[in-house]
């Protein structure tokens, strides 16, 4: 046994070891895409955050008042 491995390359029973077409799209793809997204998604929040602030202190509240009034109309 190796170990509990899930490693297919590792003996002679992998003839295609080296052929990434052969291997089938689900072990291709990495794991942490939920996680990946997750911080993607946080990031573009803040970002979103920190540009508002940025509005605000730079054109003053009644921009940002006029923008949400002018989204909502």
């Amino acid at each position: 046994m190796n170990g509990g491995s899930t490693d297919r390359t590792d003996g002679p029973a992998a003839p295609d070891a080296g052929d990434p077409a052969r291997v089938p799209l689900a072990e291709r793809l990495p794991r942490n895409r939920p996680r990946w997204l997750l911080w993607a998604g946080g990031a573009l929040a803040l970002a979103i955050c920190l540009a508002i602030l940025l509005m605000w202190g730079i054109l003053g509240p009644a921009y940002i008042f006029d923008l949400i009034a002018a989204y909502c109309a």
